[in-house]
């Protein structure tokens, strides 16, 4: 099999890739960062329970989502960043907190609702200052 030279590529080929990429880096994204921890605790002094997240994690994992969308989008490629970020990374956390056994876990919905919404919102965002960055640089 000869090695097809990129540019020779289909343009849906390119995408298609991808997005593939950008799901499989997504998911291992999510799990690196929030998927290994189910632990709540309590807030000390109080009867609150809050977790299972800390906010290193959650930010974390945006900045990790952001650097990935950037770099996609660098290469020519951001509708395949806005396409598949924001689907998969709502999944992958739904997945987990559906599963959820505490008091409250039926809300999972409406947190999946504003996940995302945000993602699809930041990841439009980093798609279009990337792109403009991009293409001024390259005049």
């Amino acid at each position: 099999m000869a090695v097809q030279d990129r540019s020779t590529k289909p343009a849906w080929e390119r995408s298609l890739v991808a997005a593939v990429m950008v799901a499989a880096v997504t998911v291992l994204s999510y799990l690196g960062w929030l998927g290994w921890d189910q632990k709540r605790h309590r807030v000390p002094g109080t009867s609150n329970i809050e977790g299972p997240y800390e906010t290193w994690q959650v930010f974390g994992l945006a900045a990790t989502l952001t650097v990935l969308a950037i770099v996609v989008t660098w290469r020519g490629q951001g509708g395949a960043a806005a396409l598949t970020i924001p689907p998969v990374l709502t999944v992958s956390w739904s997945i987990d907190a559906a599963d959820d056994k505490v008091i409250g876990a039926n809300l999972w919905p409406v947190g999946a609702l504003f996940l995302a919404l945000a993602s699809i919102t930041g990841v439009l965002v980093v798609w279009g200052v990337t792109e403009a960055i991009r293409r001024i640089s390259t005049r």
